[in-house]
């Protein structure tokens, strides 16, 4: 099960933000809404609970993946994370990882192949 949540706006000074909730196991087969005027439009894949390999992130300027928190936190693998990254230098878009959660997230930090990556996407 894949949902894609809004709401999308349309001034032009503002963002297009599409949150992806995946269920474990599930496949992510979304399509990006068209004829929406954005300054930025991104994906935020959090809390990460699959993989989202081959997702098409055509016209996507900024990604941000993280793990999900607290108390009932599951888990988020590494070569989700890695796909996601894939995807982004592909498509050539900014790779936000924000953090790999957990029950204690701060203990996890937010390291990712012993690097930080707070890549922002360009305005134009």
């Amino acid at each position: 099960m894949v949902d894609v949540v809004g709401p999308w706006v349309t001034e032009k000074h503002q963002r297009l933000s599409e949150y992806i909730k995946l269920a474990r196991g599930a496949r992510a087969n979304f399509v990006p809404p068209k004829g929406i005027t954005a300054a930025v439009r991104f994906i935020s894949f959090e809390p990460l609970l699959g993989s989202v390999a081959g997702a098409n992130l055509a016209g996507i300027q900024w990604v941000i993946v993280g793990g999900e928190s607290g108390p009932h936190a599951r888990p988020m693998v590494e070569e989700w994370v890695d796909e996601i990254e894939a995807a982004c230098r592909k498509a050539n878009t900014a790779f936000f990882f924000k953090q790999w959660g957990g029950v204690r997230k701060k203990a996890t930090g937010r390291t990712y192949r012993d690097s930080t990556f707070d890549e922002m996407p360009v305005v134009a």
